[in-house]
């Protein structure tokens, strides 16, 4: 499944380093004021990518589709995913165990990471629009 926000851009917003959770937003802005896209890793384990994202496609793929490749010590089959963003024609990385997004109609500046682990299911993401895991 590959999910596609070309139409909106995207910036890593917040890293939670001690539970290796990353958050890439499309935060509420004059042409899309209603929600905010959040797109949420959980367990992360290798990233690769810029930190702004004009346009962005994601979808999980099997080792050895994104370029460049991502070293084999992080490839941890069991458990992470291979996560490949596209932007501008450009392929990234994110090793991962799950991607979540949401949108929600909070203030920009809010982070789910600052409400504690569980909130990012039960109480922050007022829609839940995928999950790749």
């Amino acid at each position: 499944m590959t999910i596609d926000f070309s139409d909106r851009r995207f910036r890593v917003w917040d890293h939670l380093v001690s539970l290796d959770q990353l958050l890439i937003r499309s935060a509420k802005s004059p042409e899309f004021p209603d929600e905010n896209i959040d797109v949420i890793f959980m367990g992360v384990n290798y990233l690769n990518c810029p930190t702004h994202f004009a346009g962005l496609t994601l979808d999980m793929v099997e080792p050895g589709n994104v370029s460049p490749d991502v070293p084999e010590e992080f490839l941890q089959p069991e458990t992470a995913r291979l996560y490949r963003l596209k932007s501008q024609g450009q392929s990234y990385a994110i090793v991962a165990v799950a991607c979540y997004v949401f949108t929600n109609t909070r203030d920009a500046f809010e982070s789910p990471f600052a409400q504690g682990v569980q909130s990012t299911f039960d109480e922050w993401g007022e829609k839940l629009l995928f999950t790749l895991k």
